[in-house]
């Protein structure tokens, strides 16, 4: 396992145009970097501003402590309370809209399923199974002590050699899984706002048909609307269009098949495309690099 280490303390301020200037203490950071795994908490000055849609290869623990924000899962829209956990799965579009200015604080943790052990891999990952488990993904109130002292364990990782840091982490992250499975076993929340049901139709349709040719005018015969219509609704709703949200969902999905072994061709193939050269301009623009370089 490589690591790449970071544990820093940052101060900035947010000027008029929405960039980040290093000079006050409006926001502090902690982080731990790997290749598998991914932590920081960080605490700053909210702004408002429209979702923030992206999904990625990785599983996530959204630790939400402070602030006023809400969540969208899947379309499904999350109004949070303070100490609410938010889990989500590889390839779920998820995303954060700020409801009003003031101190925004969570934890986040990013990892790959080979970070887990395979003898409990199932087990511990069973809670992110965002389909299998009728989109039950949150749970809240979790008092600090749950979970916070696990997120300060993977934190504190940064400080050690390479050596330990590779140890620790694979104690720390199980050992934080394991109170999320029990978690799961308890409760979760419900979602706060539904979908149109346009949009709703239109993910069951997308999910669905995600490895087969279609078209935006299949999709919108599917949910008896004109393509405008759906296109105007998909949007408000999730943030993004009908074919980037199918480009990225499609992306993400070859890149998990490509990390296990599946040649690009294949997994191209299997997520939809049609033509290898779209395929490869899509995956190089979504995350930044060749298929080649996520072959084992």
């Amino acid at each position: 396992m490589q690591f790449w280490i970071f544990f820093y303390r940052m101060r900035k301020t947010v000027c008029e145009s929405g960039d980040f200037l290093l000079s006050s203490p409006s926001a502090l950071s902690q982080r731990l970097l790997c290749r598998t795994l991914n932590a920081s908490h960080k605490w700053n000055a909210a702004m408002q501003e429209p979702y923030e849609i992206h999904c990625h290869s990785f599983y996530e623990l959204y630790y939400f402590v402070s602030g006023h924000v809400r969540y969208m899962v899947e379309g499904v829209r999350y109004d949070l309370s303070p100490h609410t956990l938010l889990l989500m799965a590889p390839t779920v579009l998820h995303g954060i809209s700020f409801l009003e200015e003031g101190v925004y604080e969570r934890y986040v943790i990013q990892f790959a399923e080979e970070e887990i052990p395979a003898p409990y891999r199932a087990y511990l990952l069973q809670p992110f199974l965002y389909r299998e488990n009728e989109g039950q993904i949150g749970y809240s109130p979790v008092p600090e002590q749950t979970l916070i002292p696990g997120f300060e364990n993977l934190l504190a990782c940064a400080r050690l050699s390479p050596d330990e840091q590779e140890t620790e982490v694979s104690i720390a992250l199980p050992n934080l899984l394991l109170q999320v499975r029990r978690l799961y076993r308890d409760r979760g929340i419900c979602p706060s706002l539904s979908l149109p049901k346009v949009v709703s139709d239109a993910l069951a349709f997308l999910n669905l048909h995600l490895s087969e040719p279609f078209s935006l005018s299949d999709v919108a015969a599917f949910c008896f609307v004109s393509e405008h219509q759906l296109g105007k609704l998909f949007r408000e709703s999730m943030g993004t269009s009908v074919m980037q949200y199918v480009s990225r969902k499609r992306t993400i999905t070859a890149q998990q098949y490509i990390k296990s072994g599946t040649s690009a061709q294949e997994a191209a193939r299997l997520c939809g495309f049609r033509d290898y050269s779209v395929f490869f301009r899509t995956y190089k623009k979504i995350l930044g690099h060749t298929p080649a370089e996520d072959l084992r």
